[in-house]
């Protein structure tokens, strides 16, 4: 019998891998770099990057100006004719691409006073090549998991990831470029893509970019899709804003590099959160679907309790992680950063399973508040910390911006009904609120010990998971 749960968890954690680790490889494989690039590279290296990252990501999510909601509905609703409608889309998205560009160079070119004018030039050309030719890959995103046949996605983008960072690393490794290798990097995986996927798109799959100059059907459409862009835009902020406003409070790019270095490594945590919960998709619809809420909170409460089990062991063992992946003592402070950044992703299935209630009773626009609530707390402790407490705030206005999920139920009318027909009594939101505070500051400790404590530390914690485990029953689940 502990055979068959040993082989049924097993089997959870293959589809796990193939739904969410398998497209994230390529962020894998970019770990696996850092000790060889991170010898070469600096803080300031990591500002730079930090700064691009963060308007490029704002620019890229509303690049697509929800029009991606009309993709998926054609598909089904158009039969055969839905390529007609597709090729619009993706016509709107090239106009969409380099208007948005300009912009983007414009707003670069004002942000990095520390950079010379010459050099803000070129870097604000390079860094804008991924929003210049998003459409593409949009297109693709869209296309080939409807149709059941993701290859044709994934080792497209594979490759063209792989050749980025190929490209990053030869730039960095060998002609010490810097942060130059970062925007290198990226515009060849945005041109490679682009290219792969244009004669798979245009010939093979009929999808060519259909230029229609009655905007009155743009104009329609944007009506219909706008709400999309600040939903989209939600996580983008959250993620990207304490870099945004650390810019604009002229925090030095020294500073900012520090903190994204953290925040980037602690952020890998999120690949075994997405990918179990993706794996988890079809059993969360049958079961709330069912009306079988009992079963629902087991598999939240499975979700959360691997989570903070990964999160846990990932933030005591931090600091080791930094001196074997990260090579330069520059940022060894960061693995503090990353620690505690690992613990403000710890929520991340009580997002995910409220919003799937949501999206399932058709209540998108209640999302907002589980996505602009957060981002609005990031974005105003920061303004408020930074100038007395300086960027190390940030740090943690971001874990307290991402725990606000847990509290929306308690005063949001339609989640707290919501949430109290599969969770049962609020309090046990607050119950696993305490137990996550506990886990941090006890990581923190542990962090700071010797490698045979922590060894010892795990193994209570591990018996202790496969206990629970049995508790949630999530065999029984599934049969």
């Amino acid at each position: 019998r502990k055979r068959e749960k040993c082989m049924f968890l097993i089997s959870i954690l293959k589809k796990a891998f193939g739904f969410g680790v398998m497209p994230k490889l390529a962020s894998l494989v970019n770990l696996l770099l850092l000790p060889l690039i991170t010898p070469f590279l600096t803080p300031f290296d990591y500002g730079i990057w930090g700064v691009i990252t963060s308007y490029s990501g704002l620019f890229i999510t509303i690049a697509p100006l929800g029009l991606n909601l009309f993709l998926t509905n054609s598909y089904y609703e158009y039969s055969n004719h839905w390529r007609v409608l597709w090729g619009r889309v993706i016509c709107y998205f090239y106009l969409s691409g380099i208007l948005l560009s300009i912009v983007y160079i414009c707003v670069i070119m004002g942000m990095l006073s520390e950079v010379c004018i010459q050099k803000r030039f070129l870097i604000a050309m390079i860094s804008c090549v991924p929003l210049l030719l998003f459409g593409n890959t949009v297109i693709a995103q869209h296309l080939y998991p409807l149709k059941g046949t993701p290859k044709p996605l994934v080792y497209r983008t594979l490759l063209g990831s792989i050749c980025g960072m190929t490209v990053s690393f030869v730039s960095i490794y060998f002609f010490k470029a810097g942060y130059w290798g970062f925007l290198f990097g990226v515009a060849v995986t945005a041109i490679v893509s682009f290219t792969l996927f244009c004669p798979l798109l245009f010939k093979k799959e009929g999808i060519k970019p259909i230029i229609d100059r009655k905007w009155k059907k743009l104009v329609d459409m944007l009506k219909l899709s706008w709400p999309l862009i600040p939903h989209a835009l939600g996580f983008v902020l959250l993620s990207s804003s304490s870099r945004i406003i650390m810019n604009l409070y002229q925090a030095s790019l020294e500073d900012i590099g520090l903190f994204s270095n953290g925040y980037m490594m602690g952020d890998y945590i999120t690949i075994i959160t997405t990918s179990l919960v993706v794996a988890l998709v079809p059993q969360l619809q049958k079961t709330y679907r069912d009306k079988r809420f009992g079963d629902y909170r087991s598999l939240y409460y499975f979700c959360q309790f691997t989570t903070l089990t990964a999160v846990f062991t990932v933030a005591i063992w931090m600091p080791d992680i930094y001196r074997v992946v990260i090579r330069n003592e520059s940022f060894q402070s960061c693995s503090a950063i990353a620690s505690i950044i690992c613990f403000a992703n710890v929520l991340l299935p009580f997002y995910n399973f409220t919003s799937n209630v949501a999206f399932i009773k058709k209540d998108s626009k209640q999302l907002l508040w589980l996505i602009f609530m957060p981002g609005a707390v990031n974005i105003f402790l920061s303004i408020i910390l930074i100038p007395i407490l300086g960027y190390v705030s940030v740090v943690y206005s971001t874990l307290v911006s991402y725990w606000t999920i847990a509290i929306i139920p308690f005063f949001v009318p339609c989640f707290h009904k919501n949430t109290k027909v599969w969770m049962g009594k609020l309090n046990r939101i607050i119950v696993i609120l305490l137990i996550v505070l506990l886990a941090v500051v006890v990581a923190q400790y542990l962090s700071q010990t010797l490698w045979w404590i922590k060894i010892m530390v795990m193994i209570p914690i591990v018996l202790v998971y496969f206990f629970m485990l049995n508790k949630f029953q999530i065999k029984k689940i599934f049969q």
